[in-house]
């Protein structure tokens, strides 16, 4: 009898211990919109962690893993890491601290037990509010006006745009090897608009083209209301 009541609690022990693992499925973590891939990846206590070698591998980026002293260093930060599973896991927030004190322009956002981390470039900055249908316009100072300039809205990743002169094509010129993420990760393009802006606008008051390589769907654009009326 009391082998069969023991039977009986340990069934029972599994299945609340399945129920609840079931109703705590892992987070969603990504960069740039880029997701990073891993069992690893779980949610305690509210916080976020997140496979530190599957983590540095998305974002395409050199680490150094000490077993010994369990920390992780990245571009001379250095973080706590602990054991999970098979692997090493850190918290979201250590990680992404880690990334902006490196020198990138990084942001964190969490929304429904998902994390999202955007990294832009070294140097960048916002140079305008967002834009209907465009979102925020973020770049290096001196690249400018030809970029490339990164669109966010709401600290995700919406497009990455180049503003080259129209007297660039009508002399038969080219433009190569253009700077894009620099190795950072993101996400495929969804689709390209090329507009002309006859008298430029704001920023760049010469006839030019706008060439925005969309990463979400012409739906998705549209719906971004914007601070600012369009140029």
């Amino acid at each position: 009898m009391k082998k069969m009541f023991a039977g009986m609690f340990l069934v029972l022990s599994l299945i609340v211990v399945f129920s609840v693992s079931a109703s705590t499925p892992s987070p969603k973590v990504e960069i740039n919109g880029v997701k990073v891939y891993s069992p690893y990846n779980h949610q305690k206590k509210g916080d976020v962690f997140v496979d530190v070698e599957a983590f540095f591998s998305t974002l395409n980026q050199a680490y150094t893993l000490n077993h010994n002293k369990k920390t992780v260093t990245f571009e001379n930060q250095t973080i706590n890491i602990n054991n999970f599973k098979e692997g090493y896991v850190a918290s979201f927030d250590d990680l992404a601290n880690s990334v902006e004190a490196a020198g990138y322009t990084a942001m964190a956002t969490k929304e429904d037990g998902s994390v999202y981390l955007l990294v832009l470039p070294k140097g960048v900055m916002k140079l305008t509010p967002s834009v209907p249908k465009m979102g925020e316009h973020w770049a290096i100072p001196s690249n400018m006006p030809l970029g490339p300039i990164y669109g966010v809205e709401k600290g995700k990743l919406v497009f990455i745009e180049q503003m080259p002169a129209q007297e660039v094509f009508t002399k038969g010129e080219s433009i190569v090897d253009l700077d894009g993420m620099k190795g950072l990760p993101s996400p495929g393009i969804d689709h390209t608009n090329i507009e002309f802006q006859e008298h430029g606008h704001e920023g760049f008051e010469v006839p030019h083209y706008d060439i925005h390589h969309y990463f979400i769907t012409p739906q998705e654009r549209d719906a971004i209301e914007g601070d600012i009326p369009p140029h």
